[in-house]
């Protein structure tokens, strides 16, 4: 019986999960996801309730031929992402990624529709900013993030969605913070980008078809996001941090010093995502 047991994890592992049922079915295999305290994630990206177990299969996160730990110790070694290392630890290689298929909730979609009305002053895309992360480690400099705000709202349309209030309320921008899961998802299905810390929002925006710009400093970009053409990962050179993309590995650079933050992120500069937005959409144009 193939269990991915999320005992310990975040909503963007849960995500991935999704991601692995809906695959394996193509195949007609069976694998069960126990999402934990992430259920609702399941229920909107349509996860069949046989595939949906309570029971447990270990602590995933700890078991030593897991996903996690294959990915840890290997990632550096072969060229996998997440989604394939996951599956090979299950028994399941060669698995073609197939993205879960979103239900927006109608009221949340009616609700989102209204709040992006009050953002929107001018025509020009909508933009979302999600600056939290669960570890100091992957936070990119919150005066970043509120530079990068000042300089986005001149041209897009900006808000700010966080779960803490005191870090929302921090951008001189629209803000939201602590919102049920379906309005989240129905602002951010309604977005023209997304960009985010290495975190579940990001994986979350991205299976939506948002796109998604990762800042990431320790985690890999094509090992997090490599199955999710959506994702657009960032992250400064080897030649400027040579720890970069340490996976939280020692032997790649990882000390206990980073736990008080990345030397690689404190070096993506917000002019640099600005570069990469104005990429990936075009500048709006000031409502007259």
């Amino acid at each position: 019986m193939k269990i991915l047991d999320f005992q310990n994890n975040g909503l963007g592992d849960v995500i991935l999960g999704c991601w692995i049922i809906e695959s394996a079915q193509r195949v007609n295999e069976m694998v069960y996801v126990n999402p934990r305290n992430h259920r609702a994630i399941t229920e909107m990206l349509n996860m069949p309730e046989e595939n949906i177990t309570y029971e447990s299969g270990g602590n995933w996160t700890q078991l030593p031929d897991s996903g996690f730990n294959h990915e840890l110790q290997r990632a550096h070694e072969v060229s996998l992402n997440r989604f394939q290392f996951w599956t090979h630890s299950i028994g399941l290689e060669g698995l073609t990624p197939v993205r879960p298929q979103f239900t927006a909730d109608e009221h949340a979609k009616n609700w989102a529709q209204d709040e992006w009305n009050k953002v929107c002053n001018k025509d020009a895309p909508k933009i979302i900013i999600l600056p939290e992360a669960t570890r100091v480690t992957r936070s990119w400099p919150m005066i970043y993030w509120l530079d990068l705000a000042q300089k986005l709202k001149n041209d897009y349309n900006v808000c700010v969605m966080a779960l803490n209030s005191q870090v929302a309320r921090r951008f001189d921008v629209y803000h939201f913070w602590g919102m049920p899961l379906n309005n989240f998802a129905a602002m951010v299905d309604q977005a023209d980008l997304v960009i985010s810390a290495d975190s579940g929002g990001a994986h979350l925006a991205a299976t939506l078809k948002t796109p998604v710009i990762a800042l990431q400093g320790p985690t890999i970009g094509h090992v997090v996001f490599g199955h999710d053409e959506y994702a657009h990962p960032m992250h400064v050179s080897k030649e400027q941090v040579p720890c970069v993309a340490c996976n939280f590995s020692e032997s790649h650079g990882y000390t206990p010093i980073c736990n008080d933050g990345c030397q690689a992120l404190y070096l993506l500069s917000p002019l640099e995502v600005m570069n990469k937005v104005k990429e990936l959409v075009p500048k709006g144009v000031e409502v007259s």
